[in-house]
């Protein structure tokens, strides 16, 4: 039997982290998760998760995982992935988003699928992403329960990407940002699959204060980088409407869903694309319900997430700041260092120059010396003699 795990790294999850590591759990052998600086309830949940006795190996920052262009979550992914291959000797390693669950489309186990695909190759997952209708009730229902439509499979164009223990030694590789595909950085690779049953069903949109914390925070995020793309372009129309009417109806709600991370894409759609096909999340496989201990799915903790990032927001411009500061006061520092010393080298040059100025007067004074030897009386006599004894003691 195959060693699967799962990574993924989380921010506010609250309700969903729970439907997501107890199904999870059904098809792998453990979770690799990393927060990225929650300040909703999500810890508190995971942690009640680990007390249970499911294998989940939480890591947790003290800051937020983050740097220009999202590298520094890339990094992070990439490091999980060699956890679980090298430490927990995994043989296939998922690396998902909290609000992706990995199915079957025939409803069959998706653990029976991972075990008999080719470890060999590159095996990529598209997304079926389901539809807001009306906000989950509080209660211990599997969230994904309360989703019945998924919208036109002609909108996903996502897919995202496998990694197993084959490639990861075979290959000089690294798995993209947003886990979409992998990254060789040799000319071979190996062929890419994309297994017609398995699909990761999404849930991006979930309620109407898991979606104005989203936006808010999204935007926020947007306009601290100097160019926005992808879905930041999808995401600041729904953040204008938000700044219009505070709130956000459920018809818009809706339309959002069915729009989401498509339109940037270059996707030709019409009206008639954007509606929703009946499907429900079939767990027919498990053994026994799902059912969750932990989620509130109405806790109103939306504006605390929004504050706390704009905290996080200002302390990051902040510390940049002291940053800036204390490299500029670095650069100062050098700066005079150069000059300190240039100046004692100048000083040395000058040093330097006058011993040549007095070499130089000293061998001019004994060329001088030498020409007045040869042009005396006394040396051309001493020149006349040394050759008459030379040709003496030639005889």
């Amino acid at each position: 039997m195959k060693n699967i795990w799962a990574i993924t790294m989380v921010k506010n999850e609250s309700d969903i982290i729970e439907s997501f590591c107890r199904y999870t759990l059904c098809y792998s052998d453990g979770i690799i998760i990393q927060d990225d600086v929650s300040s909703d309830n999500t810890i508190d949940i995971i942690q009640n998760l680990i007390n249970e006795g499911l294998n989940i190996i939480l890591l947790r920052s003290e800051k937020k995982i983050i740097s220009k262009e999202g590298y520094g979550k890339l990094q992070v992914i990439n490091a999980m992935i060699k956890l679980a291959i090298e430490e927990h000797d995994a043989d296939w390693v998922i690396p998902v988003d909290a609000d992706e669950f990995l199915i079957c489309a025939d409803g069959s186990s998706p653990r029976r699928q991972l075990e008999e695909l080719d470890e060999s190759i590159e095996h990529q997952i598209k997304w079926r992403t389901y539809i807001y209708e009306k906000s989950p009730k509080d209660g211990n229902i599997f969230l994904p329960y309360n989703f019945k439509h998924f919208r036109n499979p002609k909108l996903e164009r996502l897919y995202k990407t496998f990694i197993s223990k084959e490639i990861f030694y075979n290959y000089d590789c690294t798995v993209a940002l947003g886990n979409h595909s992998i990254i060789f950085s040799g000319s071979t690779r190996p062929p890419i699959d994309y297994p017609d049953n398995l699909l990761l069903a999404h849930y991006p949109i979930r309620n109407e204060n898991q979606l104005l914390s989203k936006i808010i925070i999204g935007e926020l995020n947007y306009l601290c980088v100097h160019e926005r793309r992808g879905s930041g372009i999808h995401w600041h129309k729904i953040y204008e409407q938000i700044k219009k009417t505070g709130k956000l109806e459920k018809e818009q709600i809706k339309s959002f869903s069915l729009e989401y991370d498509s339109g940037e894409l270059g996707i030709d759609y019409t009206q008639n694309d954007l509606t929703a096909e009946y499907g429900t999340f079939k767990t027919d496989f498990l053994q026994k319900n799902i059912i969750l201990k932990y989620t509130e799915f109405n806790r109103d903790d939306y504006l605390n997430k929004i504050l706390t990032h704009i905290e996080n927001i200002f302390q990051a411009f902040k510390q940049k700041e002291t940053d800036i500061h204390a490299g500029y006061a670095e650069k100062i520092h050098r700066i005079e260092s150069y000059k300190n010393k240039i100046k004692i080298n100048t000083e040395h040059i000058k040093e330097l120059n006058d011993e040549i100025e007095a070499i130089s007067s000293e061998m001019a004074s004994c060329k001088q010396y030498i020409s007045d030897i040869e042009n005396s009386r006394s040396w051309k006599i001493a020149r006349k003699i040394s050759k008459t004894y030379l040709l003496f003691k030639k005889r």
